[in-house]
């Protein structure tokens, strides 16, 4: 199988209940198209999640191959098993701030990602629950943006450890390649296995405690 071709809305699509990634055709086939207002074929390249939106479902856009972006609204809480698995093409992923766990194996083998784009804060982001290293988006991508004072869009080279943080979970940062520095505060209680493994740049990591107070982490 290489084309699925569905006559109705991709809100409709998202409503069909798949009991496993075989039972979604998409997991054999390549190209996936809906028809466009003017009774067009189009190919779904861009995936723009709707606003009403609070759950992506497990395996619900698994091995769509030709998707290259996704935008994910406020509002969504949680990204499922799979989802978004073997999309090999995607290269641009945006997560809202209301994100609170994203589910084993969401982001696996999306070779091609590059760039995750996040609304919301750094303490927002280290309170994620990723199930595993392939759930964080960063198990992939290189680059990692966040917004600045101006509303405008950076790449964090630079992280700083809120003091609302206690415990850095694992695979909170996991895959952050560009970040060289990170800083922690002296209410850090716990960095789990796995925290920062594979952000292989960073050369310099600043403590704002005590001798005393690092014993205790």
């Amino acid at each position: 199988m290489e084309n699925v071709y569905y006559h109705g809305t991709l809100d409709e699509w998202s409503q069909i209940s798949f009991s496993n990634s075989n039972s979604d055709p998409m997991h054999y086939a390549s190209h996936f198209y809906i028809l466009s207002n003017d009774n067009e074929w189009l190919e779904l390249t861009e995936l723009k999640i709707k606003d009403d939106v609070t759950s992506i479902k497990d395996y619900e856009y698994e091995s769509y191959e030709l998707l290259q972006s996704v935008n994910i609204p406020e509002g969504v809480t949680r990204i499922g098993y799979y989802s978004f698995a073997h999309c090999v093409n995607l290269t641009k992923v945006e997560l809202p701030s209301s994100i609170k766990t994203i589910e084993y194996e969401a982001f696996y083998n999306c070779e091609s990602l590059d760039s995750v784009y996040y609304h919301g804060t750094f303490e927002q982001w280290l309170n994620i629950n990723f199930s595993s290293m392939w759930s964080n988006p960063m198990s992939s991508a290189e680059h990692f943006y966040m917004k600045d004072s101006n509303n405008e869009w950076y790449e964090v080279t630079n992280f700083v450890v809120p003091e609302s943080v206690s415990i850095i979970k694992n695979f909170n940062v996991y895959g952050f390649e560009n970040l060289t520095t990170v800083t922690l505060h002296s209410k850090i209680e716990e960095i789990e296995y796995h925290a920062f493994e594979e952000s292989s740049n960073i050369t310099n990591l600043y403590y704002n405690g005590t001798i005393e107070d690092l014993f205790t982490v």
